[in-house]
Order: C-alpha cells, then structure tokens, then sequence
C-alpha cells in the first residue's frame, strides 16, 4: 500500500459503530468484548465508555472501516493475517486526505418502495493518506490485501444487498482521474 490512494464508493456506503465504542488499550475492553461477542447481556466496560446505541456513520471513517474489513476477513478467510493489529493500525495512521471534484454524497436508500424504511449512505471518491511517522510495511502490506478483498465482498451495513461496493485507485490512476 503507497502512503496515498483513493477509494471510490460505487454504491452507497455506511458503517456501524458498535453498541460501546470503547479504547482497545482499555484494561476492560478484552473481557468485555469476549462476552459480548459470546452473547452475554453486558455492562459498561468502564466510566469512560461512550454509549454509540449501533448508530450508523455515512461516512468515510478509516477506524470504521477497517474494523469492518478486518471483521469479514477473521469470519470468512482460512489465511491468518494480523487483521486486528491492521485495524488498530489503521485507526490512527490512515487518514482521510481529500476528496478530488464532486467528494462524496449522500443518497438516501429505501428498503422497498412500498415501506418507509430507509438507510443514509455516502456515494463518491475519498482520498487517504497514511501518516509518515506511522507507516509500517507490514501493516500496509495487509491492509492492501483486506482492500482488494473489499473490492469483492463489498464493506459496511447491507453490504450483502449490495451497498458498500468500493474501488480502490492507486496513486497514478487516481491524479489521471481527477
């Protein structure tokens, strides 16, 4: 992964924050995340915790995204990547850099046209950079493979009814279309 690429969102895109959006360095977060992923009913993991109620973000967030990959990397691959470092990787070292001509929208998407039930989603090509002083190969390196992954498994909410569909742009081929 160069330390600059695009992604172009072909469909409209939203991700999930969870219930409890909470530090991963946080002494709590493990065991907490060990039994909610088990099913438990749990608590707070700690006074500092922000309650997020699952909301979804329309928009381009590297942590949100990445996390969202990682996910469907660790439920679906049998290749073993560190894909959770990768995520906390990406968290603070990539980072949204621009956005060329138009930016990004967003549409509004209608389960059925008969219900009233509709999601908000963001359409368009953002640009990311990864911080100097960040960047490791090793984190690049898999975060190029869960991109190219992303490309054809789609990210984010209904990504299955065909929402989240990206393109990832390489550096010269982005500055030609722009």
């Amino acid at each position: 992964l160069p330390d600059r690429f695009a992604i172009r969102f072909l469909t409209p895109t939203v991700f999930r924050r969870s219930i409890f959006d909470c530090c991963p360095y946080c002494p709590y977060y493990v065991e907490y995340t060990v039994r909610a992923r088990s099913g438990e009913k749990v608590e707070k993991p700690c006074k500092y915790v922000v309650q997020c109620s699952g909301m979804l973000v329309p928009l381009p967030i590297p942590s949100l995204m990445f996390r969202n990959i990682a996910r469907i990397w660790s439920a679906f691959s049998d290749t073993h990547l560190d894909v959770q470092g990768t995520a906390r990787w990406a968290e603070n070292a990539i980072m949204v850099s621009g956005f060329p001509k138009l930016g990004i929208r967003t549409v509004r998407v209608y389960e059925h046209p008969t219900t009233n039930k509709w999601i908000v989603g963001f359409m368009g090509t953002v640009r990311f950079s990864i911080r100097e002083d960040l960047y490791k190969k090793k984190y690049a390196k898999t975060a190029a493979t869960l991109l190219k992954m992303a490309e054809i498994t789609n990210i984010g909410v209904r990504r299955t009814a065909g929402l989240g569909m990206i393109k990832y742009i390489a550096p010269k081929r982005e500055e030609q279309q722009t």
